[in-house]
């Protein structure tokens, strides 16, 4: 990829179609404290539901120093480190929506793209990029579902690491 000079910084291009191809690419191996490429395993609904279990309780596992305490911890772990989270795209070739591992419906199926890189459990956003085939707009995960602006931009790019900011490119 080609970086530019933008205001005196080099940047990478992530808006563009080549930037975007691997701005995320770290989403998809284990989240370990080495560069690893293991693949991440998709979760089934019961996995979701053992794993949002985990998370309830897990502070008391730290309390405890049993057998059964350390199993579950080191399960947890592995939900945390090996599992894919990330909402998966429903519908059809026409009208696609997300859905998170857990089952729940997070946006109808009524958009022609929607942007699914990110933890639908953990880090859930409260706003998400969704195409309506020609242009990108920013809808809220909220009930009733807004949309936040019109669909004017050629790409919407939440920043990879806070999620706070939007790359658009106009």
């Amino acid at each position: 990829m080609n970086r530019i000079d933008f205001r005196g910084r080099i940047v990478d291009p992530i808006t563009s179609e080549a930037g975007q191809k691997d701005y995320y690419e770290h989403l998809n191996h284990w989240r370990v404290c080495f560069d690893n490429a293991n693949p991440l395993i998709v979760p089934t609904r019961e996995d979701a539901k053992v794993y949002m279990r985990l998370l309830e309780i897990e502070n008391k596992l730290y309390c405890c120093a049993d057998k059964e305490s350390r199993k579950l911890l080191r399960q947890l772990k592995i939900y945390e480190t090996q599992y894919d989270w990330r909402p998966r795209k429903s519908g059809d070739d026409t009208f696609v929506g997300l859905v998170s591992p857990t089952g729940e419906q997070l946006l109808p199926d009524s958009f022609a793209d929607v942007f699914a890189q990110f933890d639908a459990i953990n880090g859930k956003p409260i706003f998400v990029p969704v195409s309506n085939g020609e242009a990108w707009a920013l809808v809220s995960l909220s009930n009733p579902h807004v949309l936040m602006t019109g669909f004017q931009y050629n790409a919407i790019i939440p920043e990879r690491w806070e999620r706070r900011l939007f790359f658009c490119s106009g």
